[in-house]
């Protein structure tokens, strides 16, 4: 954090003569701005009401610590598009999931860009490499194409027996300190983030961490952690003034940042990149490396979509499951009809599932994507970005106009779920077998949930990641179900902690208690 007593006394002049310089700057915008407004066309999608922003800055300082809530806030006044003024940028929210579609889906030619000037693209992804700050290339499409050939169905079901295995040791270092029937009060929170990195880390560089004191897991993790404060809404000044990039630059943001990427990520992912192409083991990393030159990628590339991978492999695997954990201790009726759907599998199999069952457990994966929606990992989508005007029912897209999906209403959305805040996993038993990699590519009447993105931009990595909570959900329920602390404290589900990219619950304590009826394979 950035405080003001930390900027050295000498600098304080500057800052005066910098702070009386940019009065001057803002009122001449103003005035600019005052004069050349353009007249609203018929049928543009409103403002929020004036009292709610101000001249040049809009509605950037009006958002409050929590931005999810107050923009949620006037979309429910205002409806489910809504035009906000962000210093020089125009962002458009959109909370309804049917419109979410046509915007991203039926117009994905024109909104599959992203935006230029922040830290993510410049300084991140050095200028628009990798997959998820990229803008809409032909490097982009070559990435993309690449990692999801890397991705594919066939070539994660290969790392079944790997991802088989992180779920067990999951699991282990949630129950090691039951004793004789005394449970005790266990935080997941570093548990499952340990699970989730081994996941994607064995997948993209067939390494691991032993523990989660493990320090390779606890340096990733912190950069995961910091770059997500970057990489949040306010992180870099210049994205929304870039005639204030000055003051990122004076006050050493913009420095510190390039130095935190090169020094910090760089360093770590170099040497697991050059590891991983010395061992046997296949991993996406070599697979990656293979494709070079097929798709015109260099080591930069190949960097920068790694970290990528290992960020959003981590990051939102981890907050899924402990949101799901967090939710069923609420419900002990849902995870009794899992463990009887599990157990009717191991009684007729005498083995346990493994994710190409799952047509025998269509409770469990509707119990799975009705976790993701009851409560989303995320606030919005990655940003869109416009790159050629175009008009939609009546409502005019400007290029340059930045797109998110409201992540929180689209979910709580009443003509795609009856009865939206109620947890209710049956509404997706009809979906059957079908992946949330299927329906997230399908018909908008056939989505589940809406997490992982939309058309162009959707997630590649969404097979391994349901995969991964399958395992969990399989190993889990087979034996234990989640009860609340000792002291009868439940997880707190209204509430949570805003990680900038990641909507996280609170930290709570339950107690996985060994079911005595379980069926033994």
């Amino acid at each position: 954090m950035f405080a003001l007593d930390s900027i050295k006394k000498s600098k304080l002049p500057v800052i005066s003569i910098a702070a009386a310089s940019t009065l001057f700057v803002l009122y001449a915008i103003v005035k600019r701005t005052t004069r050349s407004t353009r007249k609203p066309k018929e049928g543009e999608i409103p403002i929020p009401f004036p009292d709610a922003g101000f001249p040049v800055i809009g509605q950037l300082l009006s958002l409050g610590s929590v931005p999810i809530l107050q923009i949620s806030k006037w979309q429910e006044a205002l409806g489910p598009l809504l035009r906000l003024k962000m210093g020089k940028q125009q962002w458009i929210m959109i909370s309804d999931p049917f419109i979410g579609h046509d915007i991203f889906m039926t117009h994905g030619a024109k909104t599959s860009g992203r935006p230029t000037g922040s830290y993510g693209y410049d300084i991140y992804a050095y200028n628009g490499r990798g997959i998820v700050f990229a803008d809409n290339t032909k490097k982009w499409k070559n990435t993309r194409t690449a990692v999801l050939s890397i991705l594919a169905q066939n070539k994660v079901d290969e790392y079944g027996d790997i991802l088989s295995f992180e779920a067990d040791a999951l699991i282990d270092s949630l129950v090691q300190n039951n004793k004789n029937g005394d449970e005790q009060d266990i935080n997941p929170m570093k548990m499952v983030h340990w699970a989730a990195y081994n996941c994607i880390m064995r997948t993209c560089f067939s390494t691991r961490a032993s523990s989660p004191e493990d320090p390779l897991f606890l340096e990733i993790l912190d950069f995961i952690d910091q770059g997500g404060k970057y990489a949040g809404a306010f992180g870099y000044l210049g994205t929304f003034f870039p005639w204030l990039t000055w003051f990122d630059n004076l006050a050493q943001k913009t420095e510190k940042m390039q130095h935190f990427v090169s020094s910090y990520r760089d360093r770590i992912f170099n040497k697991l990149i050059a590891d991983s192409l010395q061992q046997e083991n296949d991993c996406l990393a070599k697979g990656l490396h293979k494709l070079m030159d097929e798709f015109e990628l260099d080591d930069l590339d190949i960097l920068v979509t790694m970290s990528d991978l290992i960020v959003a492999g981590t990051d939102t695997i981890s907050v899924s499951i402990r949101w799901a954990f967090a939710i069923l201790t609420h419900h002990m009726d849902v995870q009794d009809n899992i463990c009887k759907e599990l157990d009717a599998f191991i009684t007729t199999y005498r083995r346990l599932p493994s994710f190409a069952d799952r047509e025998h457990l269509p409770y469990m994966t509707s119990v799975q994507r009705e976790c993701m929606r009851y409560r989303p990992t995320v606030p919005f989508n990655a940003p869109h970005v416009v790159n050629e005007d175009f008009d939609y029912q009546g409502y005019h897209f400007c290029e340059g106009d930045i797109l998110l999906s409201n992540m929180y209403l689209m979910h709580k959305n009443s003509t795609a779920y009856s009865r939206p805040d109620s947890f209710t996993p049956e509404r997706f038993l009809h979906l059957g077998n079908k992946t949330m990699m299927g329906s997230a590519a399908g018909n908008i009447q056939q989505r589940d949930h809406y997490n992982f993105g939309w058309g162009r931009r959707i997630c590649p990595g969404i097979y391994l990641a349901e995969t991964q909570i399958f395992n969990v959900f399989v190993k889990l329920f087979a034996q234990y179900k989640i009860h609340p602390a000792k002291n009868g404290k439940y997880p707190d589900l209204n509430n949570f902690v805003d990680g900038g990219i990641v909507l996280m619950p609170e930290e709570y304590s339950v107690r996985f208690i060994q079911r005595e009826d379980a069926v033994l394979v």
